[in-house]
């Protein structure tokens, strides 16, 4: 398991003065997000990003007996 950081994205008011406007909005989300991967960092990935390598649902039907719970 990998950790973030946390001197990758500086401070918050670091953070917020380099790659945000307002409160809690990126100004580029892909300059922002080819700057994490420069740094090897990726945060996660979308539905979008990898819809096409994802295997399709499988859903596998059983049946289930209760217990009495004593």
């Amino acid at each position: 398991m990998s950790f973030l950081d946390g001197n990758v994205l500086g401070s918050f008011d670091e953070f917020m003065r380099e790659w945000c406007v307002g409160y809690r909005e990126v100004k580029d989300p892909e300059a922002l997000g080819s700057f994490l991967r420069e740094q090897n960092v990726f945060l996660r990935r979308t539905k979008k990003d990898v819809g096409q390598q994802m295997p399709p649902v499988n859903q596998i039907p059983s049946m289930l007996t209760q217990t009495k719970n004593l």
